[in-house]
């Protein structure tokens, strides 16, 4: 059955839907992606700054965060993986984010692309940018004679 039969024109794109709603669309996706990108990586280095700092305070005049008990000051490999496992669902969040934020934008450019809109600004049928001559026809010194 043909793309006219079913409905469709022959570009094969629905007839309700604009490219350049399509276009709008995908520009507002891609600017959320970004901004999801930005918020895991600064989710990222949170982590990594809450990890240094908890275990620079496995080193410091207190390490057992108040709990007496401990008979000795000593703080093994063991405990210093326990304090880092409890922030770990932090730098698992900011993945989440910035594979959430790559995820719209590669829906953003899929669906721009998938309407026949271009990436590159450049449609199809547009001349190529003019190319430079080979260098052994290029003026060494423009405008000076």
């Amino acid at each position: 059955m043909s793309a006219v039969a079913r409905g469709r024109p022959a570009s094969g794109r629905a007839p309700w839907v604009s490219r350049d709603t399509i276009v709008k669309a995908a520009t507002f996706a891609r600017v959320a992606g970004i901004v999801f990108v930005i918020v895991g990586a600064v989710g990222a280095a949170a982590w990594l700054w809450l990890t240094v700092r908890l275990q620079l305070l496995l080193d410091g005049p207190d390490p057992t965060f108040g709990a007496r008990n401990r008979p000795t000051r000593e703080i093994s490999l063991v405990d210093r993986v326990t304090v880092t496992a409890h922030v770990t669902e932090y730098l698992l969040c900011s993945a989440l984010a910035v594979g959430v934020g790559f995820g719209l934008r590669l829906a953003a450019d899929f669906a721009v692309v998938r309407a026949g809109g271009s990436l590159t600004g450049l449609e199809s049928g547009d001349p190529a940018p003019a190319e430079l001559p080979p260098p052994e026809y290029r003026d060494p010194a423009p405008g000076l004679g």
